[in-house]
């Protein structure tokens, strides 16, 4: 008989209970879950490691219910501990008497883990009658290069995409009557307040605070993920059916999870206009890598955007002004920052902006031309939840793409 099968065949009241282990706990996270249980619960666990479990970090617990307040305190101590973010969890009560029992043990476990946090819904969707034949990619661009260090070296560039088509004239106008936004009048401040755009995930609310956002009940209505509004519902629809192509239907779109967004909200809108001036300052919108503990990193860990086999945290950006003229300025402008290169998307009506989380950028206030008119955009902060296996999924063609800046590969 195995060690393995031997452990695994421990009667419950054993003085030693069992702490399965998946291939990414090394020997040392091992030691630390060992003594942090043992600081929480004053019981014993002894590591298992199995082979062929459904995720990378993860330790279930032998005798702990799955949310159990033990395993906050096992977190807790994991963190203090200086532990790189791992899914520790607990089981329910049926039998660990085989290795594919346990397997189902531990797959019931994360799953239940998932979805308590709703760490991969799929957006809400509804039949359409539109296609992704309707699309023309309008700017396809690559910047901000760089290796990245891992168990594969690899070249990174993050992406941004403008695509015409995807929000036609009628969805355009739909979704500017529920931001109750007036396409040439000044801002509605029934709906819009001053300052009210919070839309970086663990950034400074400075350097988009000047800015004119919904009122918290629009907002609100926006999110609404119990009743959906229809043109949310729609434009939902047809990211998804986009994506769904570029990646060939292996890909689950999702809104980010409340357990990432550190308070800020998956749907969000703004209206610069030109009196804002310089007000705006660079930023990004998220990053995977530099979120602090909580449940989405315990179960993906800190990585790179744009990492093989991980989500991909991208924003889509919908201008919805049903004109706007070259004149009238207020581009989206994306920086590079090693060449400190500037790109400017322009804004058009129903143009949609796919664009990498990660990507520094700006909001641009319109020029004096544009006079009152605000330029209104409603912004979706989107993941990409691959489905295989070292999958980096796609938001654009691979072909006829802009290396700006630093994307160019070095050839060494």
């Amino acid at each position: 008989m195995s060690a393995l099968l031997a452990w695994l065949l421990l009667p419950c009241g054993s003085a030693l209970q069992r702490l399965v282990t998946s291939h990414g706990i090394s020997s040392s996270d091992a030691a630390a879950l060992v003594a942090a249980a043992l600081e929480s619960t004053g019981v014993v666990f002894e590591p298992v490691p199995l082979a062929g479990l459904c995720h990378e970090r993860c330790a279930v617990f032998e005798g702990i219910p799955r949310r159990s307040e033990l395993l906050d305190g096992i977190a807790a101590s994991l963190d203090e501990r200086g532990v790189a973010p791992l899914l520790s969890l607990g089981s329910d009560d049926a039998p660990w008497t085989t290795p594919e029992r346990m397997r189902g043990r531990f797959d019931a476990a994360v799953r239940d883990h998932s979805d308590a946090f709703g760490l991969r819904v799929p957006v809400a969707t509804r039949a359409t009658g539109w296609t992704p034949d309707a699309c023309r990619v309008v700017d396809n661009v690559a910047l901000d290069g760089a290796w990245v260090d891992g168990d594969a070296r690899y070249w990174d560039t993050s992406r941004v995409v403008s695509v015409d088509g995807l929000v036609d004239d009628a969805l355009r106008a739909e979704l500017l009557e529920l931001c109750r936004a007036d396409p040439v009048k000044g801002v509605d401040r029934r709906s819009w307040r001053r300052g009210a755009l919070r839309d970086v995930i663990g950034g400074d609310d400075d350097v988009s605070g000047a800015c004119w956002g919904l009122a918290e009940t629009a907002i609100r209505r926006l999110c609404d993920e119990t009743r959906v509004p229809e043109p949310i519902r729609e434009v939902q629809s047809r990211i998804a059916a986009y994506l769904a192509r570029r990646n060939d239907g292996a890909v689950v779109l999702s809104r980010i999870s409340a357990a990432a967004l550190d308070g800020v909200t998956p749907l969000t809108a703004n209206a610069p206009v030109a009196a804002d001036g310089d007000a705006y300052g660079w930023h990004i919108d998220g990053d995977p890598m530099l979120l602090p503990n909580g449940p989405w990193t315990d179960f993906h860990g800190r990585y790179p955007n744009r990492a093989p086999g991980k989500p991909r945290w991208v924003s889509a950006v919908i201008y919805l002004p049903h004109e706007w003229r070259d004149a009238w300025g207020a581009p989206t402008r994306f920086l590079d920052p090693p060449t400190r290169e500037v790109l400017d998307v322009a804004a058009a009506p129903g143009r949609v902006v796919l664009l990498d989380q990660d990507i520094t950028h700006s909001v641009q206030a319109p020029s004096a031309a544009a006079g009152d008119r605000p330029r209104y955009s409603l912004v979706l902060k989107l993941v990409l939840h691959p489905t295989a296996a070292g999958q980096v999924p796609s938001i654009a063609p691979e072909d006829g793409v802009r290396f700006f800046g630093s994307a160019s590969r070095p050839d060494d």
